[in-house]
């Protein structure tokens, strides 16, 4: 539809309103990570970025046309974001830098982690890789191999992977 982000908290048995954000010119929004009602990202098509504080919203100027189309932030203002072409962009310290993504790698779509230097990615064909703060290492969860993967979930403790593919499967890497 038209992209619309509303973020909202539990009240009791409602919710409260906190703000929405109606799309953004030209972009539909593909991608979101919330980690409280002051702390919510979004991404998508045409390099679309926007930041939740609590208050408004703040789009980041496009710094490349491709879809972004997974976000992950942590506690001190680090976010990585992912999509097309192997891309992943990270914030740190306010600046976006680009970084190599894994080798191979072609749309990015789900990602998440324990921290910024414990990051699992998914993606188009099976593309599933771990980041280590430095450098990538690919995973591969047979029958998931060969099937665009959604969602990655890293359980908390960080010895599970959860990973949803688009045949609606989930499947468990233990470490």
């Amino acid at each position: 539809d038209n992209g619309r982000v509303v973020i909202a908290q539990p009240a009791g048995p409602a919710q409260t309103y906190l703000g929405s954000l109606d799309g953004l010119p030209g972009n539909a929004l593909v991608g979101a990570w919330i980690g409280s009602g002051d702390d919510a990202w979004v991404v998508g098509t045409a390099g679309a970025i926007a930041h939740w504080d609590g208050a408004s919203w703040t789009t980041t100027p496009p710094f490349v046309t491709i879809s972004l189309q997974g976000v992950r932030a942590w506690p001190g203002g680090e976010v990585l974001v992912v999509g097309a072409a192997g891309t992943v962009w990270q914030r740190r310290g306010g600046q976006w830098e680009a970084l190599d993504g894994p080798p191979g790698a072609r749309t990015l779509r789900a990602i998440d982690g324990a921290q910024p230097d414990d990051v699992w990615i998914g993606g188009l064909d099976g593309s599933l890789a771990h980041f280590d703060g430095v450098s990538w290492s690919r995973a591969t969860l047979p029958p998931v191999a060969g099937q665009d993967i959604d969602t990655v979930q890293v359980v908390p403790g960080g010895l599970a992977l959860r990973v949803v593919n688009t045949g609606g499967s989930v499947r468990q890497l233990r470490g």
